[in-house]
């Protein structure tokens, strides 16, 4: 019994990870387009890293935050995959950043703001997945 319940468990587990991955996919597909999601989701493929899952979700996570800033989609794929940290990548492309126009930059600042948001809830998601196990 105890096992049929771990089974389940680690079922529910990854249904939930997949549907976070899916969601990721999406957001990124709607900042950028949908060759980015497709490029993001083969280059942070957890079979081609040594990071789990919830690593590969933490990439995409970290690309959305970096794509919603206003880093373009190449530059925001190199520096992910990198392994450099969002803030220092959006940092670091400050300059494109500020040629955007500043009614623009109004509206990407609430933008990041909201991602980052959901980024802090995901991670609070991902704690208590943890957590359950």
């Amino acid at each position: 019994m105890a096992l049929m319940e771990l089974v389940r468990k680690l079922h529910i587990r990854a249904e939930k990870q997949r549907r976070e991955e899916r969601k990721l996919l999406m957001e990124i597909e709607q900042l950028s387009d949908y060759k980015t999601a497709e490029t993001a989701a083969n280059i942070y493929a957890k079979n081609k890293h040594e990071y789990s899952f919830e690593g590969y979700l933490q990439q995409l996570l970290k690309l959305k935050t970096v794509l919603a800033a206003g880093v373009p989609a190449n530059i925001a794929l190199e520096s992910v995959d990198g392994c450099l940290d969002a803030e220092t990548i959006i940092t670091s492309n400050l300059s494109h950043i500020k040629e955007i126009e500043n009614d623009d930059a109004q509206q990407y600042a609430e933008e990041c703001a909201c991602v980052i948001e959901g980024a802090a809830k995901a991670i609070l998601e991902m704690l208590k997945m943890r957590e359950e196990d």
